[in-house]
């Protein structure tokens, strides 16, 4: 999906600014809106459009409000924001407890 990095924004959905007359925010963000190209019906629907805030001079996604079906929103607001700061590799180690299966995806 969109949220996991996985979507094409362009290919997936309809982009325009959430208002013609006001295309930037208090704080200058760039006011977005994304509306499926193929929506989904519930309950398959997560949303129904995605609202995105994007920082003017990084171009990083400052907030995302998810429209759901029913007409209720989720947010989800991002501050320090580091990009390509470096993790080490022990972050990713992960030791199986004894007794859990692991299923691989196929």
């Amino acid at each position: 999906g969109v949220l996991a990095g996985s979507g094409n924004l362009d290919k997936d959905f309809n982009i325009r600014w959430r208002d013609e007359t006001k295309q930037r925010g208090s704080d200058g963000a760039y006011l977005l809106t994304l509306s499926p190209k193929t929506p989904a019906t519930p309950p398959e629907a997560d949303f129904t459009e995605i609202q995105v805030e994007v920082d003017p001079k990084d171009f990083l996604i400052q907030k995302i409000i998810l429209q759901e079906p029913g007409g209720n929103s989720s947010t989800f607001e991002f501050s320090g924001i580091k990009s390509n700061h470096g993790l080490k590799d022990r972050i990713f180690s992960f030791d199986i407890p004894k007794g859990v299966v692991v299923v691989e995806q196929p």
